[in-house]
């Protein structure tokens, strides 16, 4: 693949919606990282400036930092990588969110790379999540059992992001779940806007939305991307905390759905070094991690 657009390193593009083919001819190839997916990039995406160039036929991102302030500078291919290093930590003393096969293709006399457990995407079999028979799944099977006797009038629906309705059920509950967080109003602003940008940009992408309801009430939601490879890329998921372990529930019920569906793995992204996300995510068992690197120039004798 050759460029000739107004995005060849140095030079950056911000991204929106129109460039998600360009993007996705840079990535199919490839295990489904969480962090150059275009649902992804577009939702996270809080000042409207997160931006991609191409260098030696790679794709280069700049993203804001999932918490923090400021913005990563990343990178996906297999050309010409020492090279393509080189220029990157030219503009920047660090490349994060590396993915390992990227990494085993650097020189290690060149250049110094980290593992960043705190990235690693989180990988599902939906078939063994649904299913929950293995000794290991003793824990989920604990908590839906527990879920279903507590609420027998449990039911989970497709939920419509067309439908005002239940775009207003989605955000609402979204708000509640921030509150009870103890979000700043900047970071509920930023949250809510995420997800508002999932409903927004949905139609250009192939996704499901599945809703845990109780009575006539949202107790919990997943928004999914649904992904050529035949894995699912899970962008959100909330609950109220009132109704103890119906997210558990929830991401079951759904891994049953995108089993039939056809989509055998679960990507549910990464934990960004919070103990109480790490653990809730660990509970689900992933089969295997998309690990990530931070590659910085070698130190010199």
């Amino acid at each position: 693949m050759t460029n000739s657009g107004p995005y060849e390193f140095p030079r950056f593009k911000r991204i929106t919606v129109d460039d998600r083919n360009l993007i996705q001819e840079y990535t199919f190839s490839y295990a489904p990282y969480s962090d150059f997916n275009v649902l992804s990039l577009l939702c996270w995406n809080p000042n409207d400036d997160n931006s991609f160039s191409i260098i030696n036929d790679n794709l280069v991102i700049i993203v804001k930092d999932y918490l923090e302030k400021n913005y990563i500078l990343s990178v996906i291919g297999e050309n010409k990588i020492n090279q393509t290093f080189a220029e990157l930590l030219s503009i920047d003393d660090t490349v994060k969110l590396v993915p390992d096969f990227v990494v085993e293709r650097i020189d290690p006399a060149e250049f110094l790379y980290l593992e960043d457990r705190d990235s690693f995407d989180y990988i599902i079999e939906t078939k063994s999540l649904s299913g929950f028979k293995e000794s290991e799944y003793k824990t989920i099977r604990r908590y839906v059992n527990k879920f279903r006797e507590q609420y027998p009038d449990n039911r989970v629906r497709v939920l419509k992001l067309v439908d005002a309705a239940d775009q207003k059920l989605i955000l609402s509950l979204t708000e509640n779940w921030c509150e009870s967080k103890g979000f700043t109003e900047k970071e509920k602003k930023e949250e809510i806007r995420a997800i508002e940008k999932f409903i927004e940009y949905s139609p250009y992408f192939k996704t499901i939305s599945l809703g845990l309801f109780v009575g006539n009430t949202l107790i919990a939601f997943t928004l999914n991307e649904l992904l050529i490879s035949g894995c699912a890329m899970g962008h959100f998921g909330k609950a109220l905390n009132s109704y103890r372990k119906s997210s558990y529930y929830l991401e079951v019920v759904g891994a049953g759905w995108l089993n039939k569906a056809g989509y055998k793995l679960l990507n549910l992204q990464q934990d960004t070094g919070l103990s109480g996300l790490r653990q809730a995510k660990m509970v689900f068992r992933p089969a295997y991690f998309l690990k990530k690197y931070t590659v910085k120039l070698a130190e010199r004798s």
